[in-house]
């Protein structure tokens, strides 16, 4: 047997936490010298870069000038164009001026010409002889003289002049003068009064206004309709037990309504012997009338319901 030991051997460094800092050296690099050389390509490029720059720059000036005198002549040709319209302006103007003028005065002498043509025909017309009748009848008339009434003594204003009309029958001492109007009747003497004859033309045009009164008819003054708003409401959608639902249709509406109504006329028996045959309802059951007509109006709009409870149709199956 040998009796050789192997030793093995550990870095304390190992078993300490603390990590241990790298020492990092870099090495300065040195810098290589790189010599730029022009090459002859790169030199033209440049060169040709600066003649178009230099050449773009004189065009944009040249345009700009040409933009300015552009605008230059614009304007002188506006304002030749202004004094043109402003021209033919002035010469429409003139020219509506000289025809109302020329109208006017065609109007005047027209008027003219109609004015001495009725005093012509005046001139060539006889005056129509009208004979005067003196008529003898005796008119009296009677004249009736009234005194002004004096102003009352009492007037409606607080602080005036005059006392209320309560304070004046207050202070009342002197009585008022009574004043009698006796009516003065006067007659005059008759005179002759002529009388003309009524002349035909006045009675012709006055006939005339009579009948084209009477032509015109009254407007009647339209009366304004008074529109009824009626305001329904309906309640729609599941509700105490019970589901409703809107029909739009008016007629359908009413046709529901006519149907429900030929429901509640049906007689007791013919309800009973329906609710017998759905099996809503037992033989012999003593439910009153009311309810037999709920059960059967409520199982006949909601379409043909049928019992299928076993105890129902056995019941109703025996008793039969």
């Amino acid at each position: 047997m040998s009796t050789r030991k192997k030793t093995i051997q550990i870095n304390p460094l190992f078993f300490s936490r603390q990590k241990q800092k790298k020492t990092k050296t870099r090495k300065k690099r040195q810098k290589k010298n790189i010599s730029y050389q022009l090459k002859p390509n790169d030199v033209k490029k440049q060169l040709m870069n600066k003649i178009k720059e230099y050449q773009k720059k004189k065009r944009d000036l040249n345009q700009e000038n040409i933009e300015h005198e552009k605008k230059d002549n614009n304007n002188e040709n506006f304002q030749k164009n202004f004094s043109d319209h402003m021209t033919y302006l002035n010469s429409v103007i003139k020219e509506n001026k000289i025809k109302k003028q020329k109208k006017k005065e065609r109007k005047q002498k027209k008027e003219q010409e109609e004015k001495n043509n009725e005093i012509q025909n005046g001139i060539d017309l006889k005056p129509m002889e009208t004979p005067v009748l003196v008529n003898n009848n005796t008119n009296t008339t009677s004249v009736i003289l009234h005194e002004n009434k004096s102003p009352p003594p009492y007037s409606c204003l607080k602080n005036s002049s005059k006392p209320t009309y309560r304070q004046w029958q207050k202070s009342l001492k002197e009585k008022l003068p009574n004043t009698i109007q006796i009516p003065i009747k006067t007659t005059t003497m008759p005179t002759p009064q002529p009388l003309s004859t009524p002349n035909p033309i006045l009675i012709r045009q006055n006939k005339l206004k009579a009948l084209q009164a009477s032509n015109k008819k009254e407007k009647k003054e339209k009366k304004m309709k008074k529109v009824k708003i009626r305001k329904t409401t309906f309640k729609l959608g599941k509700h105490n037990n019970c589901i409703s639902v809107l029909v739009k249709n008016r007629k359908t509406r009413k046709k529901i309504k006519k149907e429900c109504n030929l429901l509640k006329k049906k007689s007791i028996s013919d309800i009973k012997e329906y609710l017998r045959q759905h099996n809503l309802i037992k033989i012999g059951t003593a439910a009153p009338e009311k309810v037999l007509r709920q059960i059967y109006e409520n199982a006949y709009l909601s379409g043909d319901v049928f019992n299928k409870n076993p105890e129902n149709l056995i019941h109703n199956y025996m008793q039969n």
